[in-house]
């Protein structure tokens, strides 16, 4: 810290009025004080004709040191106010406030999920732990591309995608409530945003009558989860609902009632045995003292489901890739005794090798991303809702398809009817 002035001394007469100047429409006098300039202005308007009041004004400030350091001061005193008052006004410009204030709204809203808003919270914190929390107003469309690039490292395409449309909606949420207009760039940035979508048009799969069997005959495996397993899947082939659908509403006569994607109520008409069915895979649900299920318990019960599916599945992808069995010195047969842990492990390997080359790379260049993406290149639980309505446009029509599934635009109901490229190509040979 640099020593004070002289206590009362008068400054050498060739420094007096050093620094008084021309400072805009008035007198101003520059001073330099820790290494920095400041000006403090007397108020008095410039010319020649007001040069003596403006040289009173600068003895009566700073005249001697005593008054130059008590001038200083007051003028850093109130720089930092300024400075701290800035400070404060910028903090509200951070995305992290801007997250807050938009939790503080929206989690009281009815028609909102609260794991939907975890979503919102999972995406948005990654555009702040990306950018470091930076102000709003300085987000560029080069920030938001050099985020998809980071996500797309370990993400899939439409995992990518689902984060950006999150941002988005925060982000246009912001714009709507910025009501000083201190976030002009917004607007632009999130319509450039549409230049960043890394999903690509990804073939839906039917699972066939022969996979069907294959995985069926993995899951029954004469215990009774696996009993439990065969109901549950039997009913959601013969339905074609999503798997969570199938532990939802009530049933009344024929007529089941639930409540679907989007708070959508469907109605189907059920024969006996599709009934009792429902009526089997829905009693492991507990119950309160009302007779229903909470929503917690289905979702748990239902990626319990998900799991052992998701398990056959890579089981019946073993049993039919014997070149990859031979490696690990195993046979088809034995993929039936295999461990859950080795059915995991050696799936996930086979699906990476698949990818690999398919892709024409090796496994150790596949990034985490591309290791995501090929785990989904294998059929599911939600193949059955695929084969169930590609059937369907085959006996019924896509209209009556529409109807029954509960779709409200035809083209939902076609992006789930189809033959593959290979499929095509094979009948079109026979022909």
């Amino acid at each position: 810290i640099p020593k004070p002035f002289g206590e009362g001394k008068m400054i050498d007469m060739k420094q007096q009025y050093k620094g008084l100047l021309k400072r805009g429409n008035n007198w101003g006098i520059k001073l330099n004080y820790l290494g920095k300039s400041q000006w403090l202005n007397t108020g008095i308007p410039y010319g020649d004709d007001t040069r003596k009041e403006a040289e009173r004004y600068y003895d009566k400030h700073l005249k001697t040191n005593r008054k130059r350091n008590s001038t200083i001061q007051r003028l850093n005193d109130r720089l930092e106010l300024i400075n701290k008052e800035k400070e404060k006004i910028r903090e509200k410009s951070r995305i992290s406030f801007h997250l807050e204030k938009y939790l503080t709204e929206r989690k009281n809203d009815p028609k909102i999920k609260q794991s939907t808003m975890g979503h919102y919270i999972l995406a948005v914190k990654s555009l702040i732990a990306f950018t470091d929390d930076m102000y709003l107003h300085k987000l560029s469309h080069k920030d938001m591309a050099a985020l998809t690039h980071n996500l797309a490292l370990r993400m899939t395409g439409n995992g990518v995608d689902g984060y950006l449309a999150r941002i988005r909606a925060f982000l246009n949420w912001v714009i709507l409530n910025d009501e000083g207009d201190r976030f002009m760039n917004l607007p632009k940035v999130v319509m450039q945003m549409k230049l960043l979508k890394q999903g690509k048009g990804k073939e839906k799969r039917a699972i066939t009558k022969q996979e069907y069997k294959q995985v069926m005959s993995f899951i029954d495996d004469g215990t009774p989860w696996g009993d439990y397993m065969v109901a549950y899947l039997t009913f959601a082939n013969q339905v074609g609902v999503r798997l969570s659908e199938c532990l939802k509403g009530t049933i009344k006569g024929d007529a089941w009632t639930f409540v679907g994607k989007r708070d959508r109520v469907h109605k189907r008409s059920l024969n006996d045995k599709q009934i009792a069915l429902w009526t089997f895979i829905t009693s492991k649900l507990p119950t309160d003292e009302n007779g229903l299920n909470s929503p917690i318990d289905i979702k748990n019960l239902s990626v319990r489901v998900s799991k052992a599916c998701t398990r056959a599945c890579r089981q019946m992808l073993l049993f039919n890739n014997l070149d990859f069995l031979k490696r690990y010195e195993l046979r088809p047969e034995d993929v039936y005794g295999l461990s859950n842990k080795k059915i995991d492990r050696l799936g996930k390997r086979l699906l990476y090798t698949i990818y690999a080359k398919e892709k024409g790379t090796t496994i150790s260049r596949m990034t985490l991303a591309d290791k995501r993406e090929a785990k989904t290149n294998n059929v599911s639980f939600h193949s059955i809702r695929h084969a169930w309505m590609t059937k369907s446009v085959k006996e019924k029509g896509v209209e009556n398809t529409r109807a029954i599934i509960g779709h409200s635009d035809i083209k939902t109901t076609m992006g789930y009817t189809h033959m593959s490229q290979y499929e095509t190509s094979k009948e079109y040979i026979k022909n």
